[in-house]
């Protein structure tokens, strides 16, 4: 796993697994009963990272866009 938050060449962060495993247990934690819904959690952890990975996608296709309109310095 990764010590700190891992860092794609562009210097934004990525999800880890060490990422998933604390949101998991975050869940867990915040929710008593969920502790015996382990389902929920693990389908919790998986809606998380697919909205991370939206969120980092629209935000990639924005920045590009902006670039190839000038608006961008890089």
């Amino acid at each position: 796993m990764f010590a700190g938050r891992a860092k794609v060449d562009g210097g934004e962060d990525i999800l880890t697994l060490d990422d998933a495993r604390a949101e998991f247990a975050r869940f867990l934690a915040d929710d008593p009963k969920a502790r015996w819904r382990i389902d929920a959690a693990l389908a919790h952890v998986v809606r998380w990272a697919y909205m991370r990975g939206r969120d980092d996608a629209v935000r990639d296709e924005l920045n590009e866009l902006a670039r190839d309109a000038g608006l961008n310095e890089e």
